[in-house]
């Protein structure tokens, strides 16, 4: 199985104005396990958009090891296809119409059969869906949709992955299951992740680095010792 390309380094220095909020971000991290920790309302779910292509930030510049996503001076603004970003949503934003086959297989059904087999097989063990294939969302746990939601992403390997709160709507017990296998995962891929929260516990569960965020801005950053 081809495992994705290792992130060393993921520089972004971004300004963006929203109503109400206007985003001045400047950090450069190593790969792992990132995330931006603080309250709603900071611009971390903007942050991640501005990452994954779908804002376009008014001035600043993304760089993913030599790739350069965005640079404005440059004008140069990748599509989210060229980037090669997997992205977890809050509300998991699976199809309800297909099963959970086809909704892990949808970002590379032009992929020849037999890769998508391996790949499909790969992933089915490696987040724990087996025997949930024909099944629809509304046949799935809360966890389950998000497993689900979590293979949908990796299936075209991403260079790097985000996810926005995924384990918020999930009670205790099962979001720290489900924390535990993401580092598991994340491990084995070797894919950089950076992750969304607004809980203290969850950020020192996962994290390798925290990026704390207040009103737009970086407050600190650093190990989870550090800055919580």
């Amino acid at each position: 199985m081809v495992r994705a390309i290792s992130i060393n380094r993921l520089q972004a220095k971004l300004t963006h104005k929203l109503s109400g909020l206007e985003l001045r971000v400047d950090f450069a991290v190593e790969g792992g396990m990132i995330v931006l920790f603080g309250p709603s309302g900071c611009g971390k779910t903007t942050t991640l958009n501005c990452l994954a292509g779908l804002i376009s930030p008014d001035s600043g510049l993304i760089q993913v090891n030599e790739k350069m996503f965005f640079d404005s001076q440059a004008r140069i603004n990748l599509s989210p296809q060229m980037r090669r970003v997997g992205y977890v949503f809050q509300n998991s934003a699976l199809f309800p119409h297909l099963d959970v086959r086809r909704n892990i297989l949808f970002g590379i059904d032009d992929w020849n059969k037999e890769k998508q087999k391996q790949k499909l097989e790969y992933l089915v063990e490696l987040v724990h869906l087996n025997g949930l294939l024909d099944r629809r969302p509304d046949q799935l746990s809360g966890g389950q949709i998000q497993r689900v939601a979590l293979a949908r992403a990796l299936a075209p390997e991403p260079q790097l992955l985000l996810l926005d709160e995924p384990f918020s709507s999930l009670d205790m017990d099962l979001r720290s299951q489900l924390a535990e296998e993401l580092c598991r995962v994340q491990a084995s891929l070797e894919v950089p992740v950076i992750l969304v929260t607004h809980s203290k516990e969850e950020a020192r569960q996962l994290a390798d680095t925290v990026i704390c965020m207040e009103a737009g801005k970086i407050r600190a950053a650093g190990s989870p010792a550090e800055v919580l």
